[in-house]
């Protein structure tokens, strides 16, 4: 004896186990009938061969135990990072047969599907109503821009896959050195060959920020920083590149610090200035009133200076000689250590007044102050 459906409320319903066999007395009991459909109002038949069929009465089927979850409401398709969809998501428990399933209490959990590695999720649960509904609130993206899918899942039931959604960067919220300083000479431009220094504005995940435009400006301490300190970020790129700072005054272990209103400060890495070129020769220790033959002492001593007045890195040899001539001079030409030559054993033989002239390195002859050899 075969059953089936006589009677439905639309779809394609189909039963389970539709067929049972007659024992010995003609009887035939049916063992796991059951509907598998919309909700409402069926009847079926039963039929054999030869035999006319009959028809059941009515019967009203009900959903289901709860098997999968539906999405009722799509996530945004568009968010930014960080920020609560503003369409949140919201789902139905449903039986097998896609029927509600009216059941509170059963926990719903998203998870990031696909999209760019390390994302988060904040506020990732909701829990079914009495009509087994579970509707998100405060569910965001916490991660890099790009494209996601989120699934939703609840112990026990099949889980479902949300459409596409286009993440894009979350308020500004701190600056970032994208193009740090790097060591420089004194006067040059820092960064000069290779786009100058930039600083670019990132939301709190590291995604840059293009919109709205800002105005960012670089500092440091412990020197002047030449050139267009303030510099607004391009627009749809949200970089600042500043492209003729310098520093004239040698050191090392500068930082540069980059702020915007309402933002982050950022620190850069350290960074050198050293010597620009040699350009000038300065006495820098006087030669003093000395007995002929003997040593003058304190050392007189020359240094070598670039145009910002830093002691050059120059290590040629600077030679003193007596201005105009005259007069036997010993221990007159040194070889400068790091811009600085000191003659230890300067020696004039003969008594009177004089003044020096110190050259050296193809720079300007330069004169001393006079003294007496008695």
């Amino acid at each position: 004896i075969t059953a089936a459906i006589a009677s439905n409320p639309g779809g394609t319903p189909s039963l389970s186990n539709a067929t049972a066999t007659t024992n010995a007395s003609g009887t035939a009991s049916f063992s796991g009938l059951a509907i598998n459909g919309l909700v409402g109002s069926y009847t079926l038949t039963f039929s054999a061969s030869g035999l006319t069929s009959i028809t059941s009465g009515t019967i009203t089927l009900s959903a289901g135990a709860a098997a999968k979850l539906v999405i009722t409401t799509q996530p945004s398709s568009s968010a930014q990072a960080g920020i609560a969809f503003a369409q949140q998501p919201a789902l139905q428990l449903q039986d097998a047969s896609g029927n509600a399933v009216s059941q509170s209490g059963t926990v719903v959990t998203a998870s990031v599907a696909t999209g760019p590695g390390g994302a988060t999720l904040s506020n990732p649960t909701a829990t079914t109503n009495a009509s087994g509904a579970a509707s998100f609130s405060g569910l965001a993206i916490n991660g890099f821009v790009g494209s996601y899918t989120l699934s939703f899942g609840a112990s026990g039931l099949t889980s479902i896959t949300s459409g596409t959604i286009t993440l894009s960067a979350g308020p500004a919220a701190k600056l970032v050195f994208t193009n740090p300083p790097t060591t420089t000479t004194a006067g040059a431009t820092i960064n000069g060959g290779s786009g100058g220094v930039q600083v670019t504005v990132e939301d709190q995940f590291g995604n840059v920020q293009s919109s709205p435009r800002q105005n960012i400006t670089v500092a440091t301490s412990g020197a002047t920083l030449n050139g267009t300190l303030t510099v607004r970020t391009g627009i749809g790129t949200g970089v600042s590149t500043f492209s003729d700072l310098n520093i004239t005054k040698t050191g090392t272990g500068y930082i540069l610090q980059a702020t915007a209103a309402g933002l982050t400060t950022a620190n850069s890495t350290g960074f050198d200035i050293t010597p620009a070129a040699a350009d000038h020769l300065a006495f820098t220790v006087q030669p003093s009133d000395a007995v002929n033959g003997n040593a003058i002492t304190p050392a007189v001593e020359v240094t070598v200076f670039d145009q910002f007045g830093n002691i050059a890195n120059f290590n040629g040899t600077i030679t003193l000689t007596v201005t105009g001539g005259g007069s036997g001079i010993t221990g007159n030409s040194v070889s400068a250590s790091a811009g600085v030559a000191t003659f230890s054993n300067l020696i004039l033989d003969t008594p009177g007044t004089y003044t020096l002239d110190a050259d050296g390195g193809g720079l300007t002859t330069v004169q001393s102050g006079s003294f007496i050899i008695s």
